[in-house]
Formats: C-alpha cells, sequence, structure tokens
C-alpha cells in the first residue's frame, strides 16, 4: 500500500538534493547537481548549482518555465533580474556538452522577496455629485500583499488633503460643486510605498443641469452565480416620460440597453471584482450611477505547470502553480497511480509534494486537482518512471578541514555497494574506498574540489554516482594591491588590484569617509560591496576629502584594507547671503554679508557687483564680511555679492547672491523750494531730489525785514533730518515783513536754493497808554503806537467803561495821540483802554492793560491822636464838597509792641461826620487807620501809637540767697509789661508792715538783688514792681528771712 508524508518541501532558498542515475541516456550528459535558489531582493534571483561528474561540460542552459526567459553561462550561477515581486517561480538549468547534447533539467522553486507595488489598476469614478466623488480600483498587478491605501484629494492651487484606506473604493465628501479635483491613490506593502494612479473629475452643480435626465437611483449589484451578476435600481423620480436605461461593466468590453430596471451579466469570471454602471437615457444620457460586485467562488481550472522537480527509486517530488482564477484554492488532492494498481491519493495545502516508499524502476501517474469552497475542479496528470533500487551514495558531503585538507563523507544507498570510487578529473584524484569518508590533503587554500563519489556495484558492473563540491577554509585574506583615486569633473574613481591570494575573492568591501573641507568640516561615511576592481561615485560632493579603505572578503570572511585617498574637484560657490546695504556718506554704501551656505572650495576672494555687470566694482580677501563701496549719490543701483574659489568655470566665481536695491546717501539740493503763507506765517516747502536718498541734514536759513520797524529784522535757522515726503517747515513769522529763505544740504554746505515772500499784516499790539488825567469830571488820555504795529497803522480806538458799566469808545485817526473823556457826574470807577488798526486788517488789535480813575469824593487831611489810654482820636475833611458821600468806612490794625500780637478792626461812620473815636485799643502798640468813602478803593491813612500802660507784677519771685545781714531775691519779666520797661523799683518792709527800706533799678536787664543791712534772724516782706513810661505797674511780695543766730 502506498503512503504519503503530510509535510511538504516548501523550496524557497533551500537545497533540493536530485541524484539521478548516471548515463541514463546514452550520450546526454549528467543534469548539474546541488541547484539553490536564492532571493536577492523584490526582482532578483541567483542561481547555483555544482558542476556534474561527467568530465566534459561547455556550457549550462537556464531558463524559468512558463516565462519567455532562458540564456546561457559558462559559471555555475546566473542571475535573473526583472521578476515581479512575491512571486514564486521554477527555474531549470541543464548541461551542454561540447557536442550539443543537453542533459535532463535540474529544477528548483523560488519566490522573490516582497516589493513596492505599482500603481493601483482601473482607477475611476464610480460615483460624483455636486459635493462628493466615489473612486474605485483593483489591487496592483502584484503578488504581495497590500497593506493599505493612501488617497490624496487636491484642488487645484490648495493642499492636499489624504485618507488611509484597506478597501478599494472610496468616498470623498465636503467638496465644492463645479470644482476639478485631482485623485491619486497609492498603494503600500511592508516594504513601502509605490506610485499613485491618479485622475481628475470635476463635481457637479448644486443642482443638475438643465436638460439633463437624473441618474438611475438605488443601484444595488449581487452575484447570481459563480459568473452571473444582477443589476437592480429605481427610475429617478424625475422622469416622467417613458425611457430605457444603458448598461455596461467598467474596463470590459461589455455593454448593453434595456427597458426594465434590471440586468443580468453572464460569463463573468469567478472571484472577480467588477464595476457597474447604468445611465438613464431620454433626451439625453445622466450621470452613471456605478457600484462594485465581485461574482461568486467557481469551480477552479486545473493547477498550471504540473512538473517533477525530482526522483529517486523509491520518490517523485511533485510541483505546480496555482490555477487560473481569483478564487482562493482551499486545498489540492494528489493521486498516484501505478498502471493497473488501485490509486492513493493525498491532500495538501502547498502547491508541492514528495510522494515516497514507490517501486523502483516502475511508472507512476500522478493526478493533481485544486478545490475551492465550491468544489473540485479538473485535474492535471503527469508521468515518471522510478530509478533502479541500486544508486548513488546519500548523503554526500566535502568539507573543507583546514586551508589545506577536505574531509568527503557520505551514508550508504538504499542497496549497499561492493565499494565506492571517489574520483575529481580536474585535480588527478582517483581512490577506491571501502568506507563511509575520505581525507583529501596536501590542497591549496581556498580550493575547490568537484568530488564524485560512485556507488559500485560488481555484480551488475554499474557504477551509481553523486556529485558535491568542497572548498578548503581560507584565513584572513591578504590587502589588496596599488590603491589609487581617480578625481574628474563629474566622478571620482578608487581602483586597485587583486591580492596575491589563490583564494576567490567573492567581494571587496570599499568604505570611504568624505570630509568637507569647507565650512564646518563635517564627515560622512558610507560603504558598498563589489566584485569589480573599481568603485566610481557619480557627482560626488565637491571640495571633499575622500578615504577609502578595501579589503577582499572570502566566504563572509574580510581581510585586511588598503587605504588611499583623492579630493573632489572644487565647483563654483553657491551665492552669499547679502546681509544688508547700509547708505553712509556722501555716496559710499555699506555692504554686509555672509559666506555661502555651500563654499564648494577654498573660498579667496569676494567681489562687489552692481547691476547685472560682467566685473566686480570692488574685490575683498576671503576674511572680508563687510566693505564700503563709493557710487554716484542718489543713483539707484543693486547690489549683489559673489564667492570664488579654485573652480575653473567663471575663473572661480560663484554664483551671485540675491541683489538688494539701495539708493546711495548724498547730500544733494531740492530742485526747488516754495515760500508758501501759512495763516499769519511762512512755509518753506520743498521734496527731496530723490526718495531714496537720503541726505545727512537739511540747514535752512531765514531773514526777514520788518517793513514797520525801519531797521529791524527778524533771522534765524535750524537743521532739519531727511524724509522722502515732502518737508513743510512752519517759520514763526513777524506780520508785514518780508522774508527770504534760503536752503542747503549737509555740513559743508554749498550754493543754496533760496526763496521770497512777504507775510500780512496783522492786528497790532497795545498801544502805550500813560497816567490819566481827572480834572473836575474830564478825563485826559494820551498814549503812544505800538511796540507791534504788525503793518501801517490806520486808526486808534479810545474805550472807557463807567461805574455804572456804560461802555463808550471813540477812533481817532493814525496821527492823534489824545483824547478827552467829558463826564457830567462822578460816583464811581472809568476804566479807560486804548487800541490800534492796520490798513489791510480789519479788525483792531490787543487793548491795552486798562487804567483806571475815580471820579468819586475822597478823604483828606487825615489826622490821628492819642488822647487818653487805649484810644485814638481821628479827624478828616472832603476834597470836594459838591460831591456828596453815603458813609465811610474805617479799618485799623495793631501791632503790639510789647509782645507778638497783632490784630484788627473796623466800623462805619455816617457821612454827617467827619471824626470818629477808636476805643478799647491795646496800649503800646502801632495803630494803621484807614478811612475812605464807601465803596471806594482810594482811602486816607494814618498811623500812630498808643499809650504806656502800669505793668502786670514780676513773675517767679523767690529768696535765692539769705547770711544774718542781708538777703536775695531773683524775678522774671511781668506776663503783660504794657509798654517798654524802663527798671525796677523795690522796698521791704517788717512782717508788722513797718517801712524799712527801698531801691530802685533803671536796668530792665538786671533780675536779681541783694538787700542788706538786715536784722539776724527776722523775717521781712519785699515789694517788686516793673517801671515803664506810665510808672510803676502791679506789685509781687514774697517773705525773705535773714540768716538764723542762736
Amino acid at each position: 500500500m502506498l503512503s504519503f508524508p503530510r509535510s511538504v518541501c516548501l523550496l524557497l532558498a533551500t537545497l533540493l538534493c536530485s541524484y539521478l542515475p548516471a548515463g541514463e541516456a546514452e550520450g546526454k550528459p549528467d543534469m548539474p547537481q546541488n541547484l539553490i535558489v536564492t532571493p536577492q531582493g523584490p526582482s532578483i534571483m541567483i542561481m547555483k548549482w555544482s558542476r556534474p561528474s561527467s568530465a566534459e561540460v561547455d556550457h549550462y542552459f537556464v531558463y524559468v518555465e512558463g516565462e519567455d526567459l532562458k540564456d546561457t553561462t559558462i559559471a555555475e550561477y546566473y542571475i535573473w533580474e526583472g521578476l515581479e515581486g512575491c512571486t514564486t517561480y521554477t527555474f531549470g538549468v541543464k548541461t551542454v556538452s561540447s557536442s550539443g547534447s543537453e542533459s535532463d533539467p535540474t529544477v528548483a522553486d523560488g519566490r522573490t522577496d516582497v516589493s513596492y507595488p505599482p500603481e493601483p489598476q482601473d482607477l475611476h469614478v464610480m460615483n460624483y455629485t455636486y459635493d462628493t466623488v466615489t473612486l474605485a480600483w483593483r489591487k496592483p498587478a502584484t503578488q504581495c500583499d497590500i497593506e493599505n491605501y493612501r488617497v490624496t484629494c487636491q484642488e487645484e492651487g490648495s493642499q492636499p488633503a489624504e485618507t488611509v484606506v484597506n478597501e478599494t473604493t472610496v468616498e470623498v465628501s465636503q467638496l465644492t460643486p463645479e470644482t476639478l479635483y485631482t485623485f491619486s491613490v497609492y498603494a503600500s506593502t511592508s516594504e513601502g510605498e509605490g506610485p499613485a494612479a491618479s485622475i481628475s473629475q470635476t463635481t457637479t452643480t448644486a443642482r443638475p443641469p438643465e436638460g439633463k435626465p437624473d441618474m438611475p437611483q438605488n443601484l444595488e449589484v449581487m452575484p447570481e452565480g459563480p459568473s452571473m451578476m444582477l443589476m437592480m435600481w429605481s427610475k429617478p423620480s424625475s422622469i416622467e416620460v417613458d425611457c430605457y436605461y444603458f448598461v455596461y461593466v467598467e474596463g470590459e468590453d461589455l455593454n448593453a440597453t434595456t427597458f426594465d430596471e434590471y440586468y443580468i451579466w453572464e460569463g463573468l469570471e469567478d472571484c472577480t471584482n467588477y464595476t457597474f454602471g447604468v445611465k438613464t437615457v431620454s433626451s439625453g444620457e445622466s450621470d452613471p450611477a456605478v457600484a462594485d460586485g465581485e461574482t461568486n467562488v467557481g469551480y477552479p481550472p486545473e493547477p498550471q505547470d504540473l512538473h517533477v522537480m525530482n526522483y529517486t527509486y523509491d520518490t517523485v517530488t511533485l510541483a505546480w502553480r496555482k490555477p487560473a482564477t481569483q478564487c482562493d484554492i482551499e486545498n489540492y488532492r494528489v493521486i498516484c497511480q501505478e498502471e493497473g494498481s488501485q490509486p492513493a491519493e493525498t491532500v495538501v495545502n502547498e502547491t508541492t509534494v514528495e510522494v515516497s516508499q514507490l517501486t523502483p524502476e516502475t511508472l507512476y501517474t500522478f493526478s493533481v486537482y485544486a478545490s475551492t469552497s465550491e468544489g473540485e475542479g479538473p485535474a492535471a496528470s503527469i508521468s515518471q518512471t522510478t530509478t533502479t533500487a541500486a544508486g548513488p551514495p546519500q548523503n554526500l558531503v566535502a568539507e573543507g578541514i583546514n586551508s589545506t585538507a577536505m574531509k568527503v563523507s557520505w551514508s550508504e544507498p538504499n542497496l549497499p555497494p561492493s565499494y565506492y570510487l571517489l574520483t575529481d578529473y580536474h585535480n588527478n584524484i582517483d581512490v577506491r574506498i571501502f568506507g563511509l569518508q575520505f581525507m583529501i590533503v596536501e590542497l591549496e587554500p581556498c580550493m575547490t574540489l568537484d568530488i564524485t563519489v560512485s556507488s559500485y556495484y560488481e555484480d551488475i558492473e554499474k557504477k551509481f554516482p553523486a556529485t558535491t563540491r568542497g572548498k578548503t577554509t581560507v584565513g584572513v585574506p591578504p590587502e589588496p594591491q596599488n590603491c589609487s583615486v581617480d578625481v574628474a569633473d563629474n566622478y571620482i574613481t578608487v581602483n586597485w588590484e587583486k591580492p596575491k591570494t589563490t583564494c576567490k575573492i567573492e567581494t571587496y568591501i570599499v568604505n570611504w569617509t568624505m570630509k568637507k573641507l569647507w565650512g564646518s568640516g563635517e564627515e560622512e561615511s558610507n560603504g558598498i560591496e563589489t566584485r569589480g576592481l573599481s568603485h566610481t561615485e557619480n557627482n560626488p560632493p565637491p571640495y571633499h576629502r575622500y578615504t577609502f579603505e578595501i579589503a577582499a572578503s572570502v566566504e563572509g570572511i574580510v581581510g585586511d584594507a588598503i587605504s588611499c585617498s583623492g579630493t573632489t574637484l572644487e565647483t563654483n560657490a553657491g551665492p552669499p547671503v547679502l546681509v544688508s546695504l547700509v547708505s553712509e556718506e556722501q555716496g559710499e554704501v555699506r555692504v554686509t554679508w555672509e559666506p555661502p551656505a555651500e563654499e564648494n572650495g577654498n573660498i579667496t576672494h569676494y567681489g562687489i557687483y552692481l547691476n547685472d555687470a560682467d566685473d566686480y566694482v570692488k574685490e575683498v580677501s576671503e576674511e572680508v564680511r563687510t566693505t564700503t563701496v563709493t557710487l554716484e549719490a542718489c543713483v539707484s543701483v543693486d547690489i549683489s555679492v559673489a564667492a570664488r574659489n579654485g573652480a575653473v568655470k567663471n575663473d572661480g566665481w560663484g554664483e551671485r547672491s540675491e541683489a538688494k536695491h539701495v539708493t546711495p546717501a548724498g547730500d544733494v539740493l531740492p530742485e526747488q523750494m516754495d515760500c508758501l503763507q501759512h495763516g499769519p506765517d511762512l512755509l518753506a516747502c520743498w521734496l527731496p531730489y530723490s526718495t531714496d536718498c537720503p541726505v545727512s541734514q537739511y540747514n535752512l536759513e531765514w531773514e526777514g525785514h520788518v517793513l514797520w520797524s525801519p531797521g529791524a529784522t527778524d533771522s534765524n535757522s535750524t537743521t532739519l533730518g531727511w524724509s522722502r515726503d515732502e518737508i513743510c517747515y512752519n517759520i514763526p513769522s513777524i506780520p508785514y515783513t518780508k522774508y527770504t529763505v534760503s536752503l542747503n544740504v549737509g555740513i559743508n554746505a554749498g550754493k543754496p536754493i533760496t526763496c521770497s515772500s512777504t507775510t500780512p499784516m496783522a492786528a497790532p499790539g497795545p498801544p502805550t497808554l500813560e497816567k490819566l488825567q481827572v480834572e473836575n469830571f474830564t478825563i485826559s488820555v494820551t498814549w503812544k503806537e505800538p511796540l507791534e504795529k504788525n503793518g501801517i497803522i490806520s486808526n486808534y480806538r479810545v474805550e472807557w467803561t463807567d461805574w455804572n458799566g456804560r461802555v463808550d469808545s471813540q477812533v481817532t485817526d493814525k496821527n492823534t495821540f489824545s483824547y478827552q473823556i467829558m463826564e457830567n457826574s462822578c460816583g464811581g470807577e472809568v476804566d479807560v483802554t486804548v487800541s490800534a488798526k492796520t490798513t489791510d486788517f480789519d479788525e483792531f488789535g490787543e487793548r491795552s492793560p486798562p487804567e483806571s480813575v475815580l471820579l468819586v469824593n475822597s478823604i483828606s487831611n487825615l489826622t490821628c491822636e492819642t488822647t487818653e489810654p487805649g484810644e485814638v482820636a481821628l479827624n478828616w475833611e472832603l476834597q470836594e464838597l459838591n460831591c456828596p458821600v453815603d458813609l465811610y468806612n474805617v479799618t485799623w490794625s495793631f501791632t503790639s509792641l510789647w509782645s507778638e500780637d497783632k490784630g484788627s478792626g473796623w466800623e462805619s461812620v455816617e457821612a454827617s461826620v467827619s471824626s470818629a473815636t477808636l476805643e478799647s485799643l491795646p496800649p503800646y502798640s502801632v495803630i494803621s487807620v484807614a478811612v475812605h468813602v464807601i465803596n471806594t478803593g482810594q482811602a486816607a491813612m494814618c498811623i500812630t501809637t498808643t499809650q504806656e500802660e502800669a505793668s502786670s507784677a514780676p513773675t517767679k519771685l523767690q529768696q535765692i540767697a539769705k547770711d544774718i545781714h542781708s538777703v536775695a531775691v531773683e524775678w522774671s519779666l511781668p506776663e503783660f509789661p504794657r509798654g517798654k520797661l524802663s527798671g525796677w523799683y523795690l522796698y521791704w518792709t517788717s512782717v508788722i508792715g513797718h517801712f524799712v527800706g527801698e531801691q530802685v533799678t533803671e536796668s530792665p536787664e538786671e533780675l536779681v538783688i541783694e538787700i542788706g543791712n538786715l536784722e539776724p534772724s527776722e523775717a521781712y516782706y519785699v515789694h517788686v514792681m516793673a517801671v515803664n513810661g506810665a510808672g510803676r505797674g502791679e506789685e509781687a511780695v514774697i517773705e525773705v528771712a535773714t540768716e538764723y543766730v542762736p
């Protein structure tokens, strides 16, 4: 009974050993051995195999099954490029002899790595309205799994919006009506994002265009089987008359018309997503309603490319590709049948299987069926005859023990042979062996041996070879030789020679550092692995020091490195950074810059350029970052800066900086100045010579000749700063004055520009009013002309206001300087002013300060007399007896001559009397008295001093000393002296009142006195009084006593 193993060989980068008997077909060379297929990226696969045991190999024929890919090679490897990512291929190789005979193929499967995906397929608009667009697409043409899709939407001139989805459809909403949008869809695998598929669509108006029917509504798509799809929709509500529908499948040559609201599509592919559309057709076609739908799972077709990968006397290994269907395959059923016997079967999930426990030298037929969830499809079949039971050694291995020895070992075949033959035709090795291993010695390092070990059966006189390849080990490879660097405009190449070794150098490890020889001197490192003897870096950065280190690699062992260096050529520098242009004195412009970001070499100079000139206007050395250039003042230019290095092109001059515009400052006069009237003042106005050309300063001077005051002038000057706008300076002016104004610029001013103008007349200042003279009721007014006439005086005006508020005036001519005011009564004050007027000014000017006179009676012959203590007698007379009064006001004030006291008082006196007595006044005080007629400011005054009065008693009287015949007393000044103190009067009595003695002192400062000639042990009364102009004052009394005598 045949049995099938459950394990399956997944032939991805694994070694499949195939042993076929030598000389199975007469004249056929042996097939290549030990085929290995290894991925090297998403589109590259490497085939490696061993040379067959036959001595004659002319070349090899390589191919890819099922693809139009084939080639020949003399090497034992081949590199396929341009393959699709994530795809399993079957690769084959045949030996070709010099006669052209081909061996049977050795085949192996391999799968390429994950790649960047191509663009999504069949991107289309499923539906769109005034504010939404629905997109759909198919998976990119790749076998790799798609992780997601990035969808961008962009309106022209705006930033794109994006979203990430996992499905192959998306609705983009919140769009603007009647706007063109571009949509891009990018697919991503685990390797990264691929290129975009793009499409544009304009949204509709907010309402459908007139005359265009509405699209069908509520479109639904549903499968009716593995190859049928049913479309159903609703009639649009706006269609009132009969219509028909146009149905189609996007991307397919499928369309039809119908009057029904449904349609059935037949003959579609299973498990395939389609986009279906329908349009309303009446007077015209509507926009399409679209929807996606996927057909159901169907029965699969037969597996593709069924073939035998390997076979022995008791095993056959089969491989195939998935059937041509989009449906998922659930499993494969494999049947093995020997002619005339019952078939055996197994079920696998992969596309390869090894059928074992077969009979040697027997023909078997193999059938493979694929199954989906719907069921099993038809079979693909192939036949193969197993080999004889006798066979080659198994598990043949040749292993380099060291650099000079190799161990070859194997295991017995199913039928043990008589002995083994070990041969290597290239190295003349031919040994008969009865064991299962053999040591080959005296070899060279890295020496490769193609070893054949054959099982030899004496009874049938046949041998069955197995072939392998071995290689001695290698130590650290020596360094490559003769390293050199070539430099050109657009590349730098490092060259070297192979190291002195018999080992085959697999690759060279090339590492290098690039040190920037300008700027901050950054370093970068990089490296590659190459099989050649040179490496070129195209378009290297300029003026970088490259240091290369090259080491040989043999079987992953990297040897010592050789080093060599070279410097890339300088290229023209980038633009410097023009920081600022500052206009300085008289056409000088200070230019300040920073070095270019891309110096690209060793900067030696900087050049300053004007406008588009080919030659610089100034050159400075590389360490300079600011300089001045002298240009024509007020002539605008564009200035740029360029750097110079050792580049060949343009004599080393690099790209110019961005130009900046400047107008060199200079002291250039305005073209003209205007003198304008600005009210009473003069306004000098001018425009700058150039709005971009400042001057250091404006110097404005003016001189005015006062036309109303011969010889008087008004001169002044000022300096002003520059402004790009019109400058107007207000000159404070004197009326009716001819001014000449001059303007120049700068410190060393040259010839100025001038203008002239005469200011208008103005109202004159006040005339000078002299003191008024009054006689009876006539007031005589005189004046002088104003100090500030401000023009030609034409008239004067006298104005007066009497005590009743009545106002009157009189105008005189310019030559009259006096006037008499006639009043017919008295009774108060009269205020008088004078003003003047010029010929060209309608109004009179400022009035003179008013002068006042009283037309009232006044006091005369006022006298003050002190007749009694505390009293002052007043007497007076009226000046005008014919001018009666109503009442007199008497006011007085006093200042004490013996204290700090001050005070005042007043009283009214009837008009019928002309005297008064002031009473209760303080003694010995200065009295100031004023008498005036009521309601007038004029008064008569007199001053007198009140009489002295007796002083109060001295204070603080005390005995301060005594002896048997005398005592001493002391006192302080009286609290109220009431006059000017002239001395002291003292007397003393016995205690019973008898007068004893007295003493007078004339010194008011003497406040201590000693009394003598007294009796011992006696008491006395001492009396002290102050003396002033009124005599002795009040007394102070104290009892005193002499010293007691026992």
